[in-house]
């Protein structure tokens, strides 16, 4: 006698796809994989008596399995997706509830370490968290897809299959795959084709700040004025002076309008080019712009011997972008200098197309009173969880530094730079 499987409730249990005529597998050997679902303890089957084991529960679901005669030791474990050995049962086969919800597909493997030999499919008796309104089938993986074997029997809120007599051989390291779900479907279910996965793409145009190689350009040694940024494709020089209503800035707003020559404004520039640096503790570790790969790169900050603490509080580069689905944002990273983390700090924002801000998705700082920051590149990035609410919406992606830096007493001047390449922002567009 078969055991009941105890079954699964009016929106739950699942089923086990159907699917491969067991004729694509004679020997009923089934191949298990690498690791599975936690199960029951390890028993050893007896060539004289039955044997029973609990099944471990699942969404709900409990139950037991009853085998006949039998050798060697087997575990069961118990799941509602499909072992990684199989393949999972096709939602437009599974029968739904009168509610209209999908029911859980109740899936059982039964594996061996050494190898075990079975009189038969075991007894399996299901207890269900609600009564049972249809009618459920047992199928077994065949190696290549899931076949009908059993209609089970309904009691309540229980369904019982009973055992079969057909011996079945499971090799070592290998298992036996049994589904439960609701409805009768004696068709076999294709193996899915996998969806092609599109391709993420990097959307920004000249992530790598290269399309103005060809200009050069002399940094002023006093730390004043306005190096020209080399002509580029999508980027240009910007600055913050608004929020959209609602949106709060991690740092003051400058609505001052700069002097001209009298505040360096971001640029782009060769590896290599020299800056000038402060002379107050910790001294600068670094005095040439830095390049992660190509020749160019993005440099953001000042001497600030004679700035004016309200010009350019937010000062960096924009390019306007789509956000694009999935999307993420990455980009390396080196500051370096010895201007307060009070005083300078980098920002990845989004701004609407009329320059306000409309979110920070980046805001640190690396130069400290006591640590003149990086002595490498870091990478920094932002995850498709952060971009999501702006996906399909057309911003200005802002890259560059907040600061209202300004000069020292007498001789000491402050220095502080944050170097950016190979920035991207990829999803599907």
């Amino acid at each position: 006698m078969r055991l009941a499987f105890m079954a699964l409730g009016t929106t739950v249990l699942a089923a086990a796809a159907l699917a491969a005529c067991t004729t694509s597998n004679p020997n009923n050997a089934y191949i298990a994989p690498p690791s599975g679902p936690v199960g029951s303890g390890a028993l050893a089957l007896s060539a004289t008596a039955s044997e029973q084991q609990q099944l471990p529960g699942a969404d709900g679901i409990s139950g037991v399995v009853t085998y006949g005669q039998g050798s060697g030791v087997v575990t069961v474990a118990t799941s509602t997706m499909a072992p990684a050995a199989t393949i999972p049962v096709e939602p437009s086969a599974l029968r739904r509830t009168k509610s209209g919800t999908s029911p859980t597909v109740f899936y059982v493997t039964i594996s061996s370490q050494n190898g075990a030999t079975l009189s038969g499919l075991p007894a399996i008796a299901l207890v269900l968290p609600s009564p049972a309104a249809t009618p459920y089938q047992e199928a077994q993986f065949t190696g290549t897809g899931w076949t009908n074997v059993e209609v089970g029997i309904i009691k309540g809120d229980s369904v019982q299959f009973d055992s079969t007599t057909k011996p079945i051989t499971i090799p070592a390291g290998g298992a036996l795959y049994l589904a439960i779900y609701q409805g009768s479907y004696p068709a076999p279910t294709p193996t899915p084709t996998p969806t092609p996965q599109a391709t993420p793409t990097n959307v920004l145009a000249d992530p790598g700040f290269e399309s103005g190689s060809a200009v050069t350009y002399t940094w002023p040694a006093s730390g004043s004025g306005t190096p020209p940024v080399p002509t580029t494709t999508g980027w240009t020089q910007c600055s913050i002076t608004a929020t959209e209503a609602g949106v709060t800035a991690p740092h003051a707003i400058s609505a001052y309008t700069p002097t001209p020559n009298s505040t360096p404004a971001a640029v782009i520039a060769a590896a290599g080019t020299s800056i000038p640096v402060g002379t107050a503790t910790p001294l600068p570790t670094v005095t040439t712009s830095q390049v992660h790969s190509g020749t160019y790169g993005a440099v953001f900050g000042a001497l600030f011997s004679n700035y004016n603490a309200a010009n350019f509080a937010y000062d960096g580069l924009c390019q306007k972008v789509t956000i694009p689905t999935d999307a993420t944002i990455s980009l390396f990273l080196w500051g370096n200098g010895n201007e307060g983390a009070t005083y300078l700090d980098f920002d990845v924002m989004l701004l609407d197309t009329s320059g306000n801000l409309v979110a920070t998705l980046d805001d640190q700082a690396d130069i400290t009173a006591t640590s003149s920051g990086d002595t490498s590149w870091q990478m920094v990035s932002v995850p498709s969880s952060t971009l999501a609410p702006y996906v399909g919406k057309t911003y200005e992606l802002f890259v560059g530094i907040w600061t209202k830096a300004g000069s020292g007493s007498g001789s000491t001047k402050y220095s502080g730079y944050y170097f950016v390449d190979d920035m991207s922002l990829s999803g599907i567009p």
